[in-house]
């Protein structure tokens, strides 16, 4: 069985079945079971007045409302609101399209707006002629033929779009009316399968002919007023080539093609008058079609082949247009807010308890003795309730006396033909239906406990009620006789339960008892009692011994026993326990109770609500999600019928399920990666052969990711996974991009895709992108790095050389200038005295001479060895204490000779560092012209000066003496010196000097 839907446009639409179940609810009337999930702003919406809504063909849902447009993804809305430049023309929208190119067309009161959803950037058409202008600025409907060509309609006409020009060719059609002051509209614009274009406007329906632009109009017999307004809001065609319309105020009009006339169809029960018809879809069950009706007064259903039966139902607003999307899901637009058919409406209904009950909670679902499939019994505190499932009736039950509060506290019970044995919170006892008669066995349980509060009950194949009493043992009672015994209640026995709670028991074929308690699971034998203890497996980590103990034990078909504690599930075979839910670690809820059906079901009610899944434990159905209960919603009891229906026990109400009903989730499609923002660029909706993404270094990258899925679209889980960094997957929840930041350089691929509610996955989304290295990782600058660090190196290792061979020589120097200073000093003081030894008679005189001249040598030695310890000393590297060196020197020497000394020096000599071969060579060279002009000018003055003149530093050494031909004077060895040691540090010296003028001696070096 399979539904198909026709909406207001030219294709029909495959849906889904539950999308026009609520047809077959016309014979029953129980509209209120048709439920429908509502938006408004409070999800996300700009306004609660939606009108017009389309699916795009990447499967977003756009949305049109009275302050702006939404698009919506199954999880969240996105709005566009923005007025005037750079937005729309208003924010009233009326119309909307998606044209051959992907781009989305709004149409408003004061102009067309055109989106491109890959820029998001927005072109506006006002009223003019030529391209980029339309034929008048209120836009009432956009249509998109069978060839993608689009259409708008105003209420100058119809105008279509030509994109290789950019404008619109408008087509005159005159809307006539027998008052000026009438609005004048063309409401819609329709293609049937015949080609034809029906245009529904403000007086009549017309005909439209492409061809021939001609225009041929149709105007309906008015059960009301008439002569002023023939308004049509809309127009759908059936699987039968029928032609439908519907009115404002004047009902719904079918076209007799014989008669080429409409006429006014007349709905039983429904009155036309004051009936708005915005909108109509058709729809088709079991070969039966119904049209689908939006009105100002809710949803209206109409069987055209059973005496246009019509029914009205939910939602309750005033209706404006239809859209059934690519996964069949039915949406309509109102004044209200946004409606989406709930998939399993008609799979499931509420019914509710008389109202002074509508507070009791619902604890037991009983079959009745009778009739199993069709009645039962619900256990409040305040009493029961018979529900007949035929005609969904729910009546008191007279219960007998009970000053025990026996059965109002039941909690399991065993059915035969006598009526029902039961346990309950204070005590034991029997209930004949037929005869109303309640027996209270409570005394069975005797006196060696103070506990009455039983729990299970079984029937052995001895005909022996296995019970089991709270904290006390498991009390055994013959059926005939009401003999009893207590097992497991001997506290000196080895076993014994108790104090201890009794959590489940149930009964396996070969008379074997299963029952958990003490923290373990008992194995019993029903002939001779004898037992076995088995504990659960423990898991890594630590949880509470409550929460990883035997809880809840279930025979599924085949007789396997499956036990689970609050987090995990375990399947018993006889020697042991395996594992089968989680694979790993705990589940993310407490299970509470577990049930097993006969087709293999597998039932869970849990801490977050009720579960569905099968013996493999692989998939699990959410039922709470599947059937949109709020998330309040407690359930106490589940029930199981034979005919696959569940009942659901809750506070002041009972749950109806038809299981085979459950609509299963279509596959999911591909995830939507809608934006991606890198940087200060963004590109929207990239797909599959989208180029690769170049990115800087450390460039952040986001991802804005949609699912397009509107099928249990709460269960609908989204994994995204960047391959090329961690490879590790993640859920994404919440309404955030995915963001990354300082990712090192690589290529990088970005997956996303999701798991629908069945737990099949859809294709993977990708795209790649690139982060490219920083200047300082390409291979080229490493290159260069590393020829640039050989080279510096080499250069490094020259100098390093150079400077130890300079360090060598100049050892060596300081070497020779030692032993030929010193070593002369030394042999001649030797020699002074060697002379004095041997020359015996020696005079006064002479000896005083020889004395005098060892003191000079020595002295002077003193002062050549001082000259070359601060000339090598680093400290005496500035210029200030070279100058204050020579000065001090200079000065001592011109005073012992009274001669007048001018020195002189530039203030820049205090900034000069002069390395240690400059400072030594030049002070030796200040030194030794010093002394000669000393000795032998015969000058009064001495003019010392140091200048710095650029990079170089000048020394002049002048006197007013004698002086001397430089031609014709004899050079000797402290001439040749002076030279000598200019050229060692690459210095230029010059001598000037005539007889009677005095002699300068400049020194010009590198500083």
């Amino acid at each position: 069985m399979f539904v198909k839907a026709m909406a207001i446009g030219s294709h029909k639409v495959l849906l889904s079945f539950t999308i026009v179940l609520l047809m077959a609810l016309q014979a029953s009337g129980q509209h209120e079971n048709i439920r429908f999930e509502q938006y408004t702003t409070a999800h996300g919406l700009s306004d609660n007045q939606t009108g017009a809504i389309i699916q795009d063909s990447r499967g977003f849902i756009w949305i049109g409302s009275s302050h702006g447009l939404n698009r919506f993804d199954g999880r969240f809305f996105k709005e566009y609101t923005t007025l005037g430049e750079n937005g729309l023309t208003d924010l009233e929208i009326y119309a909307l399209a998606e044209d051959a190119d992907g781009f989305i067309w709004i149409g408003t009161q004061f102009g067309l707006n055109r989106l491109n959803p890959i820029t998001e950037a927005i072109v506006q058409y006002h009223v003019g002629t030529g391209p980029g202008t339309i034929p008048y600025h209120w836009c009432n409907h956009l249509y998109v033929d069978k060839h993608r060509t689009l259409w708008l309609s105003t209420e100058k006409g119809i105008a279509r779009y030509d994109k290789t020009t950019d404008s619109f060719t408008n087509f005159p059609v005159h809307l006539y009316g027998f008052e000026p002051n009438i609005n004048k509209f063309i409401s819609k614009i329709y293609e049937d399968n015949k080609g034809r274009f029906w245009l529904t406007t403000s007086y009549g329906i017309m005909l439209y002919d492409r061809q021939t632009a001609e225009v041929k109009g149709y105007i309906y017999e008015k059960n009301f007023k008439k002569g002023l307004a023939y308004p049509v809001m809309s127009v759908v065609e059936d699987s039968e080539g029928t032609i439908w319309a519907g009115t404002w105020n004047d009902g719904l009009l079918r076209f007799n093609e014989a008669a080429d006339s409409f006429e006014v169809v007349n709905l039983p029960g429904v009155s036309s008058r004051k009936l708005i018809i915005t909108d109509l879809s058709v729809v088709e069950l079991n070969r039966i079609e119904y049209l689908l009706l939006a009105t100002d007064a809710g949803l209206l259903s109409v069987n055209t082949r059973n005496g246009m039966a019509a029914n009205f139902s939910a939602p309750e607003d005033k209706l404006e247009s239809f859209c059934v999307d690519n996964q069949a899901n039915l949406w309509i637009t109102g004044f209200k807010g946004l409606y989406k058919l709930i998939q399993n409406s008609l799979a499931f209904k509420w019914l509710n308890l008389p109202d002074d009950f509508s507070r009791m909670m619902i604890y037991q679902i009983i079959p009745d003795i009778s009739n199993p499939q069709e009645v039962f019994y619900l256990s409040t505190l305040k009493g029961w309730f018979r529900y007949n499932q035929n005609d969904h009736t729910i009546v008191p039950v007279k219960l007998p006396h009970d000053p025990g509060n026996l059965i109002t506290t039941i909690n399991k019970w065993i059915a035969d033909s006598t009526g029902y044995w039961f346990t309950s919170m204070n005590g034991i006892g029997h209930y004949d239906p037929y005869a109303n008669k309640l027996t209270d066995l409570t005394h069975l349980i005797g006196e060696g406990t103070t506990y009455k509060y039983s729990e299970y009950i079984f029937t052995d194949a001895f005909n022996r009620f296995w019970i089991s009493v709270h904290r006390s043992g498991i009390l055994l009672v013959d059926r005939q006789s009401l003999n009893t015994q207590m097992l497991f209640a001997d506290r000196q026995e080895p076993g014994n339960i108790l104090g201890s709670d009794f959590r489940d028991m149930v009964m396996l074929p070969g008379n074997k008892v299963y029952f958990a308690s003490n923290y373990k699971m008992y194995e019993t034998s029903s002939l001779d009692f004898t037992f076995k203890q088995f504990e659960l497996p423990v898991s890594g980590g630590k949880t509470d011994i409550e929460k990883n103990c035997p809880d809840n034990l279930c025979v599924a078909p085949g007789n396997r026993l499956f036990v689970s504690s609050k987090l995990q599930i375990f399947e018993f075979s006889g020697t042991g326990f395996k594992k089968v839910f989680p694979v790993s670690g705990y589940a993310d809820f407490q299970i509470e109770q577990m049930y097993s059906t006969d087709k293999g079901a597998m039932w869970f009610n849990t801490s977050k609500g009720i579960y569905k899944t099968d013996t493999s434990f692989r998939h699990w159905v959410h039922i709470n999600s599947r059937l949109s209960w709020h998330e309040q919603e407690f359930v106490s009891a589940l029930a199981f019928q034979g005919n696959g229906s569940v009942l659901f026990g809750a506070r002041g109400k009972i749950g109806i399920l038809t299981d085979s009903l459950l609509m299963p989730a279509p596959l999911p499609p591909r995830v939507v990666i809608s934006r991606v923002k890198h940087g200060k660029e963004q590109v929207f909706f990239p797909d599959d052969a989208y180029p690769l993404i170049h990115l800087s270094h450390k460039q952040p990258v986001e991802f804005e990711l949609a699912t397009v899925n509107y099928f249990y679209e709460k269960e609908v889980r989204l994994f995204y996974q960047l391959v090329g960094w961690e490879n590790d997957v993640y859920e994404h929840k919440g309404n955030m991009p995915v963001f990354y930041q300082q990712l090192p350089p690589g290529t990088y691929e970005f997956r996303a895709w999701q798991r629908n509610a069945e737990g099949v996955e859809s294709q993977v989304t990708g795209i790649r992108f690139e982060i490219h290295s920083p200047f300082y990782l390409t291979w080229w600058f490493i290159l260069l790095n590393i020829l640039f660090l050989t080279t510096a190196y080499y250069l490094f290792s020259r100098y390093k050389l150079k400077k130890a061979l300079e360090l060598e020589r100049l050892r060596t120097r300081i070497a020779t200038d030692l032993h030929d200073d010193i070593g002369a000093t030394l042999s001649a003081i030797s020699l002074y005295a060697e002379t004095l030894k041997s020359q015996k008679g020696i005079s006064q005189p002479q000896q005083t001479n020889i004395l005098s001249k060892i003191g000079e040598s020595s002295r002077e030695m003193v002062s050549s060895m001082s000259d070359i310890v601060w000339a090598i000393n680093p400290v005496n590297d500035d210029g200030e204490k070279f100058m204050n060196r020579m000065r001090s020197y200079a000065a001592d020497l011109c005073q012992a000779k009274e001669i007048r000394l001018h020195f002189g020096a530039a203030e820049q000599m205090e900034k000069v560092r002069l390395p240690l071969e400059h400072r030594k060579n030049m002070y030796l060279i200040f030194k030794e012209s010093l002394n000669n002009a000393v000795k032998y000018s015969g000058a009064g003055n001495i003019y010392v000066n140091l200048q710095v003149q650029g990079n170089n530093l000048v020394m002049t050494i002048t006197d007013d003496g004698v002086g001397f031909n430089v031609e014709t004077v004899r050079k000797g060895n402290g001439l040749k010196n002076l030279h000598a040691r200019a050229e060692m540090i690459g210095a230029g010296l010059k001598l000037t000097s005539r007889p009677g003028e005095g002699t300068t001696i400049e020194l010009k070096t590198k500083t």
